[in-house]
């Protein structure tokens, strides 16, 4: 309760609907998905209200999948309103019931970033990843970080604490 009283002291707007709200961060386009509450009458977490967001620049297009998972089709609807993707965040730290095969098929981002040690991602998002998208994975907790540039193409730096 702190932060909202916070918030409405400085009168700031509070958003709580915001599905397919699009707006400008200096020369990036983005976009937000899963902005709207679903309550479901099976139990499946609050990851399937995790926001992903489209980052836009220049062609060029990222998808940060923050918690998501495809338990609740949430996956396939943005698959389908985003398409083809250079770089995918990978959601649920790449856990299991996340980063569904047709997510995968429609995406197909050349890298896929995953929030985690390559040791703890579930085997079967893995295999879809290199196999199914062809993607180059970079695990962040490996790497030391990892950082995507865009420029006239995404550049992926690695062990960026150094």
């Amino acid at each position: 309760m702190q932060m909202k009283n916070a918030l409405d002291k400085n009168n700031v707007t509070i958003v709580e609907d915001f599905d397919n709200l699009k707006m400008k961060l200096g020369e990036f386009d983005i976009t937000f998905f899963n902005g709207s509450y679903k309550k479901s009458k099976l139990k499946f977490g609050e990851n399937v209200n995790s926001v992903a967001t489209l980052v836009e620049l220049n062609g060029l297009k990222a998808l940060l999948t923050g918690d998501m998972n495809y338990k609740n089709g949430g996956e396939k609807l943005i698959a389908d309103k985003v398409g083809k993707v250079d770089l995918l965040k990978v959601g649920h730290h790449g856990y299991i019931g996340s980063t569904s095969f047709g997510f995968v098929k429609k995406l197909k981002p050349e890298y896929a970033i995953i929030c985690n040690n390559s040791s703890k991602v579930y085997p079967d998002v893995r295999f879809k990843l290199k196999h199914i998208s062809k993607s180059k994975i970079y695990c962040t907790a490996d790497s030391n970080g990892v950082k995507a540039v865009f420029e006239d193409e995404i550049i992926i730096n690695s062990n960026i604490m150094e």
